[in-house]
């Protein structure tokens, strides 16, 4: 591939929207060599690729070498050698989905600047799950929920016990969640102190756990509160139901009782 092939579109996997997408070429670099003897053989071509899905940034190298290929025949009996291609992409292709209240590197309903601690520890602890980092995202995991917790209020100085309580005793947490977010605390103290190592599916449950709380204690209520406040605009938007007077009913001469003399009966008079 050349300069001319910038604007092609080529199939890449897309971190955001997670799976093959059609991706247009906007830079490409290619980078190759040899061994002294000419013997080894390398190449590497670097793209620069935009999704055409949803517009994501990113970069992607393809890497082959001489020695490194696939050796078969084909259906027609031909002799055929593969090069094997290793692919790899800056962002890292993602281990665990992102949630979408996890978008534009920051959670949803929080303050971008005000909730930095909180964004940055997200931000690093899936790209350590990208990594198969699993003891530093174990650790990352507790310091996420420390984070979180301060962004809710709880005061940063307190231990990890106190904390839960505070969240328990505000009702940011139930106490059901108390005990989850425990064993949360304590798997990324034994992997920050005491040298533990969790596999991958403990440490998917830890996210579920964390991800679990972010969301009940800050994006639920973010998305109520601005539901409410649409549907105040909705209700100011709505013109009032006009209210018509009721029509009075016409009075009209009434007949005179029966039992009543009648008005000018003068043989009475006289």
């Amino acid at each position: 591939m050349t300069e001319e092939a910038l604007g092609t579109i080529i199939k890449a996997h897309c971190g955001r929207c997670g799976g093959e997408r059609n991706c247009e070429v906007k830079g490409f670099h290619e980078d190759s060599g040899s061994d002294d003897g000419g013997q080894f053989h390398w190449n590497t071509n670097w793209y620069l690729l935009v999704c055409c899905g949803c517009d994501f940034t990113f970069a992607q190298t393809v890497y082959t070498d001489s020695e490194s290929y696939h050796d078969y025949f084909d259906h027609n009996d031909d002799h055929v050698q593969e090069s094997i291609k290793t692919v790899d992409l800056w962002p890292a292709k993602a281990r665990r989905q992102l949630p979408d209240w996890f978008d534009r590197y920051r959670v949803e309903g929080t303050h971008l600047f005000q909730n930095i601690p909180l964004n940055t520890a997200m931000n690093e602890l899936y790209r350590a799950l990208d990594a198969d980092l699993l003891v530093l995202s174990s650790i990352g995991i507790r310091t996420a929920f420390d984070a979180a917790s301060e962004a809710l209020g709880i005061q940063p100085g307190l231990p990890f016990e106190d904390k839960l309580t505070s969240l328990t005793d505000s009702g940011k947490i139930r106490p059901s969640e108390r005990a989850k977010l425990q064993v949360l605390v304590d798997a990324g103290s034994a992997a920050a102190h005491r040298g533990w190592r969790p596999d991958a599916d403990q440490i998917s449950l830890q996210m579920d756990i964390l991800e679990e709380f972010i969301f009940n204690s800050m994006v639920l209520p973010a998305r109520q509160k601005k539901r409410e406040d649409l549907v105040a605009t909705l209700k100011e938007a709505v013109p009032p139901k006009q209210v018509r007077p009721k029509k009075k009913k016409k009075e009209g001469k009434s007949a005179p009782s029966p039992s009543a003399p009648p008005a000018n009966d003068k043989s009475e008079e006289e």
